[in-house]
């Protein structure tokens, strides 16, 4: 189950008698995550205490890069915070822009690499995927 909370609107990207940009703060909760030992699935980062999404919503397509802005700043605050050494992202959250190190984590990485030279066309091909030929 997951528990999306909406924290409301943001003034900067409010406009006049148009759609109020919404942006969203969802947390998930972990309860399948910490059932999985680390060793027995690809997914890292079984240790968490929340899968956090942040959800902006708008329909002024000039407004990509602030809100891509804004976002950054905000993970860069959260993960300052986080307790982790690095950035850690869900793969099926993530922007694209994060790398494959917070993807699939550092440790886990190798082997998913490895793991894609025997079957390069049919895993880890969607939403971030592994790159091929590694």
């Amino acid at each position: 189950m997951t528990n999306f909370i909406f924290c409301g609107s943001d003034a900067d990207f409010c406009i006049d008698g148009d759609m109020h940009n919404l942006w969203a703060l969802g947390v998930a909760r972990i309860d399948a995550v910490r059932a999985v030992k680390d060793e027995e699935t690809a997914y890292p980062y079984r240790d968490i205490t929340a899968h956090v999404i942040l959800t902006f919503a708008y329909d002024d397509a000039s407004l990509s890069q602030p809100v891509n802005d804004l976002a950054s700043r905000w993970i860069s605050r959260y993960n300052a915070t986080s307790g982790f050494d690095r950035l850690q992202v869900y793969v099926s959250y993530a922007h694209g822009t994060e790398g494959l190190d917070a993807w699939y984590g550092a440790e886990k990485l190798p082997r998913l690499l490895e793991l894609k030279k025997w079957y390069p066309k049919g895993l880890f091909v969607y939403n971030n995927g592994l790159p091929v030929g590694n």
